[in-house]
């Protein structure tokens, strides 16, 4: 990446970036280091969205909005950043941890396995009807990321799709928490690399974000220890590569197949790669969508209080009325949706219209964007204080019995949070998790649980790591 144009967002944008990497240092100095934590899922959407976006497309983002608005964006990212390390770094977090109820601490094997085994093919099932609103399986295939006819699917029953991940995750934490054979061992191996496929080949970024998260956090987090840092910035490179291909090119991941033949490579390459690599800056600006992640927090900025008010967290409101079925209130309102309609109208970034419903549908409102429009800094240095400790308490309730299999199995399924929280809508994730995580995960735990208390044994080396 190189500098942009402008001094003061390239004081705060480098500032960001010593700020992640001094208290990473600080962490390692005190033996708390671990990839395999919220907080650093949180930093790599957050470096994705609000560092590595502003510094590669400076000048459109100047073009569409103004320097000043360039430079006071990128403070408000790095004084929410800085809010996030200092919540992090409270006593609260730990506390909390440690009023959190008990769970048990060893799992039957057999009955983790079946029930892994259970979600995946329940979630598998969902595509039935998914192919059935198409017309058929082929048919639903022989469109890019899939033919479903959204008015003939349940919402309810389109939700069991979120069953595959979790199953997969489970089955892959059993082989590595339990004794099993070699084969069971690869079989689970192999299963989630289709998985993955899959969501690739369905071009959905954030699936196989999350997928590839939570395969490597269930190898990884048993054993409480970092993979290697030589794997570790590679696998991120081929991460973003691998979401820009699929942001450009799944319109043509038609019948089952990636139809490579079909697409020019070397414009491919151009789009795709960043600029070290071979990618052609120049083509990337001309495809920056407004729609860009940086873009959002900027248009906030620019029309919030002035232009648009404050929502004032109205958002929050979905809360209510997001578990009223439809059926129950015909007319029933959305307030995650019309919270953010000002913004998405008036900076113009978005003209997809919700079907019968006066509402756009846009890009995420993610973290520094969401906060500055409830009520600007005031709301901005509270949600970072708020994720801070959040994320402190997600990683102290591991680290409060690093050998429970139930504490692994809620702790893995926690991470994505932190990348949720910075590159997506801020609790987005309680809205899906509670069908798609909490009450399967609690109902598994609970019918798993073993009536000895001892928990499982982690290596020697991962043992000296969690004191």
């Amino acid at each position: 990446m190189e500098l942009t144009p402008f001094p003061w967002a390239n004081l705060w944008l480098i500032a960001a970036i010593a700020l992640i990497m001094g208290h990473c240092l600080y962490l390692q100095r005190h033996g708390r280091f671990f990839i395999f934590d919220p907080l650093m899922t949180f930093w790599g959407g957050y470096f994705i969205c609000n560092v590595k976006q502003p510094f590669s497309y400076a000048d459109t983002f100047v073009n569409w909005h103004s320097v000043q608005n360039f430079d006071l964006s990128t403070f408000l990212s790095f004084l929410g950043i800085v809010c996030v390390v200092v919540g992090y770094e409270m006593d609260l977090g730990q506390r909390l941890a440690r009023k959190l109820p008990s769970s048990t601490r060893r799992l039957d094997p057999d009955r983790f396995f079946l029930s892994g085994l259970f979600l995946t093919i329940l979630g598998i099932s969902c595509y039935y009807w998914l192919f059935q609103s198409a017309g058929g399986m082929w048919e639903w295939l022989s469109y890019g990321r899939g033919g479903t006819d959204y008015d003939k699917v349940n919402g309810y029953v389109r939700e069991l799709e979120k069953f595959v991940p979790i199953g997969t995750y489970l089955l892959i934490l059993h082989v590595e928490m339990h004794p099993v054979s070699r084969l069971r061992r690869a079989l689970a191996w192999v299963f989630v690399a289709l998985v993955w496929m899959w969501y690739l080949y369905l071009g959905t970024r954030s699936r196989i974000i999350g997928v590839g998260m939570l395969a490597a956090s269930a190898y990884y987090v048993p054993k409480y220890r970092n993979p290697n840092f030589v794997f570790v910035v590679p696998a991120f490179i081929a991460l973003i590569i691998l979401t820009n291909f699929q942001a450009h090119y799944r319109g043509n991941f038609t019948n089952l197949s990636f139809n490579l033949d079909k697409i020019d490579m070397e414009e491919a390459k151009a789009l795709c790669l960043p600029g070290f690599l071979g990618g052609d800056r120049e083509l990337q600006h001309k495809e920056v969508s407004e729609g860009i992640d940086f873009n959002v927090l900027m248009a906030t900025v620019e029309l919030v209080p002035d232009k648009v008010d404050y929502n004032y967290g109205w958002g929050f409101a979905e809360f209510v009325t997001r578990p009223i079925p439809k059926a129950l209130w015909p007319d029933k309102i959305y307030p995650g949706l019309e919270s953010w309609q000002g913004v998405l109208r008036e900076g113009g970034l978005s003209t997809a219209q919700v079907a019968d419903r006066d509402l756009v549908m846009g890009p995420a409102f993610n973290f520094a964007a969401f906060w500055y429009y409830i009520l600007g800094p005031i709301a901005l240095i509270i949600g970072g204080l708020y994720s801070g400790v959040l994320f402190r308490t997600i990683r102290s309730y591991l680290d409060r019995d690093i050998h429970s299999e139930s504490n692994v199995v809620i702790y893995n399924t926690l991470l994505i949070i932190g990348f949720s929280e910075s590159a997506a809508t801020p609790f987005n994730w309680i809205f899906d998790f509670p069908l798609s995580s909490i009450i399967p995960l609690s109902i598994l735990l609970y019918l798993c649980r073993q009536n000895r208390n001892e928990g499982f044994t982690l290596p020697p080396m991962a043992e000296q790591g969690s004191q």
